[in-house]
C-alpha cells in the first residue's frame, strides 16, 4: 500500500512538472509564434547536449559506485564536483567560440553568453543532485527537486508571457530558468545526506582516473544517443525553417510525456535493482525482471495513445494554429519511437551492470551513424516526415541491438 501511495505521489510531482512544460509549449506556441517555439526547442537541445559534454557522463560511474561500492555519498559528490569544476574551466573558452559562431542570427542573435553559461552550469549541478538522490533510493526527494528545477519556472515564464506587455525573448526565458536552478541548488545542499562531511573527504585521483576511463566510453555512447534524439531539429532548421522546427518540437514535447511517465513509474524505481540483478541474479530472475517491466511499459504506451486520441483534437482547436492541425501524425510516430527507446533501457541497465560499456558504445554509435545518414537523406527529401521516420527506425535499431547483446550474454535463443 505504501509503495503504491509513493508511486502516486511521485507521479503527481512529475505530472505537475509535465504540466509546467506543457503549459510553456502551449503558451509560447499560441501567444508568441510557432517559430519562437522552434527557437526554444533548439536552445533546449543545445543546453542538453552541452551539459552532457561538460559532465563527461561521469555520473554513470559515480552512481554505479553509490549502488555497488562502500564509498560514501560525500566522497563521491566531492570527487564528482571536482571533475565538473575542471571541465567548466577548460571548456568554457571553447563554448564562447561556439556561442559566437552559432548564435549570431535570428531569434538567438541577442542571446547573452554569461546567462547562457550559468544556465548550463546550474542546470548541470541540478541534474547531478537529481541522479545522486535516485541512486541513493530517494526517488521522492529527487522528484521534488526536479519539479522545482523544471516544473515551476515554465509556469512562471508562461504567466509572464500572458500577463505582461513587455517584449519577450530567449534571454527572458533563460532568466526564469536560472532563478529556479539556483533555488534547486540551495535546497539540494540543505537536504543532501552528510553534505557537511564533504570537507573531510579526500580527493582520490586514482578513483577519478578509473571513473574517467569508464565514463569516457559512456560519454561517447550518451553523446551519440543525444545526437540521435536532437540532431533532427538542427537538420530541419538547416534544410527548412524555424516554423518546421516549431511544429516538430511541439509534438515532440507532447510525446515526451510518455518518457517522463515511464521513467517516474518504472525506471527510477527499477534501474538500481536491474544493476544488482545483473551482478547477483539468476537467469530466471533477470528474465522475469525484464519481461515484467517491459509489459508495464507497453501498457502505459497503449493507455497514453488512447488518451491522446481523445485530447489532441480539442487541444489543437484551442491552439488556433492551422500549421499544427495537419501534422497530428507526428505525435503518434514519435510515440512509437519512444516505445522502442524505453523498452531498450532495461537491456541498457543490464549491460551497465555487466560492465559492458563497450557494447553500449558500439550499439549507440552504429544507431547514431545510421540516424544521421537517414536525417540527411529523409529530412532533405520529405521534411518533418523524414525526421519522424528516422526517430522510429533509429530507436528500433538500438532496441534490437541491445536486446541482441543481452541475449548473447545469457545464451538465449528466444526473443524476450
Amino acid at each position: 500500500m505504501a509503495i503504491h501511495l509513493r508511486k502516486i505521489l511521485l507521479l503527481s510531482l512529475r505530472g505537475f512538472g509535465i504540466l509546467g512544460k506543457f503549459i510553456l509549449t502551449i503558451v509560447v506556441t499560441r501567444n508568441i509564434s510557432v517559430e519562437f517555439q522552434g527557437g526554444v526547442g533548439l536552445l533546449n537541445s543545445t543546453i542538453t547536449i552541452l551539459v552532457l559534454i561538460f559532465g563527461l557522463d561521469f555520473y554513470n560511474y559515480s552512481n554505479k559506485q553509490l549502488v555497488s561500492s562502500n564509498k560514501t555519498p560525500a566522497f563521491i559528490l566531492k570527487n564528482n564536483f571536482l571533475i565538473l569544476l575542471v571541465a567548466y574551466l577548460l571548456l568554457s573558452p571553447l563554448l564562447f567560440i561556439f556561442f559566437q559562431s552559432y548564435f549570431k542570427e535570428g531569434l538567438n542573435s541577442n542571446l547573452n553568453f554569461w546567462l547562457f553559461l550559468f544556465v548550463i552550469l546550474f542546470e548541470h549541478i541540478g541534474q547531478e543532485f537529481f541522479r545522486f538522490f535516485i541512486a541513493l533510493g530517494k526517488s521522492f526527494t529527487a522528484n521534488i527537486l526536479l519539479f522545482l528545477r523544471t516544473g515551476i519556472w515554465p509556469i512562471c515564464f508562461s504567466s509572464y508571457v500572458m500577463f505582461t506587455s513587455n517584449p519577450v525573448n530567449l534571454n527572458t526565458l533563460l532568466k526564469f530558468w536560472l532563478i529556479f536552478c539556483l533555488l534547486n541548488l540551495i535546497f539540494s545542499i540543505l537536504i543532501f545526506p552528510t553534505f557537511r562531511k564533504i570537507v573531510e573527504e579526500r580527493i582520490d585521483l586514482n578513483w577519478i582516473k578509473k571513473g574517467l576511463k569508464v565514463s569516457g566510453l559512456m560519454l561517447m555512447a550518451t553523446f551519440c544517443l543525444k545526437l540521435l534524439e536532437y540532431a533532427d531539429r538542427y537538420f530541419l532548421e538547416y534544410f527548412y525553417t524555424l516554423k518546421d522546427v516549431g511544429i516538430y518540437t511541439f509534438y515532440f514535447q507532447i510525446a515526451n510525456i510518455y518518457n517522463v511517465i515511464v521513467f517516474t513509474l518504472i525506471i527510477s524505481f527499477v534501474y538500481p535493482k536491474i544493476i544488482l540483478v545483473a551482478k547477483e541474479g539468476t537467469l530466471e530472475n533477470i528474465i522475469n525482471e525484464i519481461v515484467k517491466n517491459q509489459k508495464s511499459t507497453l501498457l502505459l504506451f497503449l493507455l497514453l495513445n488512447l488518451l491522446f486520441i481523445l485530447v489532441i483534437p480539442v487541444l489543437l482547436n484551442f491552439m488556433q494554429r492551422p500549421e499544427l492541425e495537419g501534422n497530428q501524425w507526428v505525435l503518434y510516430g514519435l510515440l512509437i519511437g519512444n516505445l522502442f527507446l524505453n523498452l531498450g533501457y532495461y537491456y541498457h541497465y543490464l549491460l551497465i551492470g555487466w560492465d559492458e560499456e563497450r557494447t553500449i558504445l558500439k550499439v549507440t554509435m552504429l544507431s547514431t551513424i545510421i540516424s544521421l545518414l537517414l536525417n540527411i537523406i529523409l529530412i532533405k527529401s520529405i521534411g518533418i516526415l523524414g525526421a519522424v521516420f528516422t526517430q522510429v527506425l533509429s530507436n528500433f535499431l538500438m532496441f534490437y541491438l541491445k536486446r541482441r547483446a543481452y541475449a548473447k550474454k545469457l545464451s538465449l535463443n528466444r526473443f524476450i
